[in-house]
């Protein structure tokens, strides 16, 4: 009956906001109010009476990440706001405690975010518990107009009030006596009388941005839940599911993902929780309310409550070479890097990711123009793999692979087989000048001149006498314009390098493009970088986002590497012969121990 009263009334209010007499006698201008009310329960919103978010939709939603990945956050405080404030979570924001920590700069804040995205906005921010503003996102919120901490509650709400008249784009207000009392007494009395504060609270919110004239969003919500079978104390944030609930309350109409709990999320843990929205699905909201195109680049982890949702509960499969989604309308373009990697059917609900990255990378899924984001990381069985991280063809009949065990086999194309007594260790011995840059070695290639290059993940490279068998004198050098023209801005980006002919070099990316060196007149060829597609690397393009390795085999074939996996290129025909291959059976020995 609550939850039919709520809608009810809030339809009420939208009508009578709609022909409010002075709502009619200006523009309407889009403003948005968050009001997080620390440590209030969602169950227990029901076992008291509160008038005021009677009149809001309501959800239940969660908080926390996802249970067993790496977006599994503790439930706590810090992690808890920033998550509200960034749309992502902690693998990505960095805020994992309530110590004195910066998130990170590349998941802004809404307040940042608003400030940027629109000319002469204002944005404040004013709470009662300082830590989240003046340590975590003390660096973000440089730009905002107004930051005020450490107030009473009704000072906060008064000071909120003061803003709403001001006409503010943006703020963001935090109390929290309904978690202090929950703290002190859990849920009980005092519990409830707290409640009962913060709905009189709202209510004088509801009724100043009723006589504004301006079109506010008011979203209410709270940080995380309270155990009562812990006494409502924090158990060190550890994943319960009385702490992982929370609420998402608004005076708008929203989409399906706020009203429709779908059974189609890839995990049931926690009573099906993921079925509801996610905390991260506010910072979106309030984005797609005040008009902020949202950028594939920001890959915030949750998904718009407002008009199209995109791709909705995208999480990882168990197996984890499986992306999930539940069923939508229409196609979903892939991301990896801001770099597009493939298109599917949103209502199949899957992608098989061609390859498993060997780095952590950010993907981004859209489906009309709603981008969701999700970060991927090696498990801790390929990050124990032996794969192939950089390979040379010495032109003399041997070729080196180098492994990310920090050994190195050779091949004998003669033979077609590993030498006797490889792989061996990468060490001063074998290769002199290289063993304190073995474990950063990215890319490799041969000249003609028995010179050989290896490119180091830091930006800088060695070159190695082939003769002398060794690194020349006053290496490493930086890549830059004088040393390798063109080639300074991707140094930190390559992945591989492919000698192709006598005169041009290829440089892969992890972003899935590449780049021509012409060794004749030495630079990058204008016009680069391109991206791996079917016109230029046909049959490459699905298998470009793992890209370990790469060396030219004959005058016919080049091989790429994916880790402990390639694929043949015939240079002829320009095209990838045959599907994906384990290195130990193309290259029998290759990855011995």
């Amino acid at each position: 009956m609550k939850n039919t009263s709520k809608i009810a009334l809030a339809l009420i209010l939208l009508t009578t906001t709609i022909v409010s007499p002075h709502a009619l006698s200006q523009d309407k201008k889009r403003n948005v109010i968050i009001l997080n009310i620390n440590g209030l329960q969602y169950e227990e919103i029901f076992k008291t009476p509160t008038p005021n978010l009677d009149r809001l939709n309501i959800t239940k939603a969660y908080t926390g990440g996802i249970y067993g990945t790496h977006s599994e956050q503790k439930l706590i405080t810090n992690p808890s706001e920033v998550s509200i404030l960034t749309g992502v979570w902690a693998n990505k924001h960095l805020i994992k405690d309530n110590r004195k920590n910066i998130s990170s700069g590349r998941f802004p804040s809404i307040l940042n975010r608003i400030k940027t995205q629109k000319n002469n906005s204002k944005v404040a921010a004013i709470v009662n518990q300082p830590s989240v503003i003046i340590n975590n996102l003390r660096a973000d919120l440089e730009k905002a107009d107004t930051i005020e901490y450490g107030l009473t509650d009704d000072e906060v709400i008064n000071h909120g009030l003061d803003l709403i008249k001001q006409r503010y784009d943006m703020i963001y207000l935090s109390t929290n006596s309904v978690y202090q009392a929950g703290r002190k007494f859990c849920f009980g009395d005092d519990y409830s009388q707290s409640i009962t504060k913060a709905d009189q609270q709202i209510g004088d919110i509801r009724q100043a941005i009723a006589q504004s004239g301006d079109d506010w969003l008011f979203i209410v919500t709270t940080d995380h839940g309270l155990d009562s079978k812990k006494a409502c104390i924090s158990n060190g944030g550890h994943q319960t599911i009385e702490e992982k609930t929370i609420f998402i309350a608004t005076n708008k109409p929203m989409n399906e993902e706020f009203s429709d709990r779908t059974t189609e999320a890839a995990s049931t843990d926690f009573n099906h929780i993921y079925s509801f929205p996610a905390q991260t699905s506010i910072a979106p909201t309030v984005y797609r309310y005040l008009g902020i195109t949202i950028n594939l680049s920001w890959y915030l982890d949750g998904s718009s409550l407002l008009g199209n949702h995109g791709v909705r509960k995208l999480m990882t499969r168990l197996n984890r070479n499986f992306i999930q989604w539940a069923p939508i309308e229409g196609d979903v373009d892939i991301y990896r890097d801001n770099v597009y990697l493939d298109t599917v059917d949103g209502k199949k609900g899957l992608w098989k990711m061609p390859v498993r990255p060997l780095l952590v990378y950010d993907y981004s899924f859209d489906n009309k123009n709603s981008p969701v984001g999700i970060r991927l990381y090696p498990t801790p069985e390929e990050k124990s793999t032996i794969n192939i991280k950089s390979a040379i063809n010495y032109n003399n009949g041997k070729i080196y692979l180098f492994r990310t065990d920090n050994k190195y086999i050779r091949w004998s194309l003669g033979h077609g087989k590993v030498d006797s007594g490889y792989p061996k260790p990468i060490n001063d011995k074998t290769w002199r000048g290289l063993n304190r840059y073995k474990n950063d070695i990215v890319a490799s290639f041969n000249t003609d001149k028995d010179k050989s290059y290896i490119f180091l993940r830091n930006g800088t490279y060695l070159r190695f006498d082939t003769n002398e068998g060794r690194v020349d004198k006053g290496y490493p050098l930086e890549v830059n314009e004088q040393s390798w023209p063109g080639l300074k801005n991707y140094a930190n980006k390559i992945v591989a390098a492919l000698h192709w002919s006598s005169k041009t070099v290829y440089f892969f990316l992890n972003n899935a493009t590449y780049l021509k060196y012409d060794l004749d007149s030495n630079r990058v060829e204008n016009g680069y970088p391109l991206k791996i597609n079917e016109q230029n690397w046909p049959g490459l393009a699905k298998y470009a986002a793992g890209i370990s390795g790469a060396l030219k085999y004959d005058s016919n074939r080049a091989y790429i590497f994916f880790g402990d996996k390639y694929v043949e290129y015939n240079s002829s025909s320009n095209h990838v012969e045959g599907a994906l291959v384990e290195v130990s059976i193309g290259w029998p020995g290759a990855m011995k121990p």
